[in-house]
């Protein structure tokens, strides 16, 4: 009889043979961040009213053409559990994997819309205003 220790092994085996079987042969989507003001303009509740609007009028007009992501949605709930550096860097950390970032709402007086739109500079990705979606 084999030891619980010899069947995880052996599944272990079994799924990496599995998963390298697998094909992933996908065209890849721009995947792009959305920058918008989040605390600096008008309340947390009315931006992320603002930004929910533009991620859904993105994906409904461009959902063939490109992935969005908003780090309001993805990281939103933190506020107030993360001080700002560490909340500006974790929405950094997710710039870093995009191919590209739209300016939204008020942003030119947002330090960290300023902030996202700096990175995306020095790393070359593409930058739009919201309004080249229109």
């Amino acid at each position: 009889m084999e030891s619980i220790w010899e069947d995880e092994i052996r599944f272990k085996s079994e799924l990496k043979k599995s998963i390298s079987k697998m094909n992933f042969n996908y065209s890849k989507k721009p995947l792009v961040y959305i920058s918008h003001p989040f605390l600096t303009h008008g309340s947390s509740e009315d931006n992320l009213n603002a930004v929910s609007k533009v991620l859904s009028d993105l994906v409904l007009r461009y959902k063939d053409q490109f992935i969005f992501i908003s780090p309001i949605h993805n990281f939103g709930t933190l506020d107030g559990k993360l001080n700002y550096e560490d909340g500006l860097k974790i929405c950094l950390d997710l710039l870093e994997r995009c191919d590209g970032i739209i300016m939204c709402g008020n942003y030119i007086h947002s330090n960290g819309c300023m902030k996202e739109m700096e990175l995306a500079v020095k790393k070359g990705l593409q930058i739009w205003k919201l309004e080249d979606f229109k």
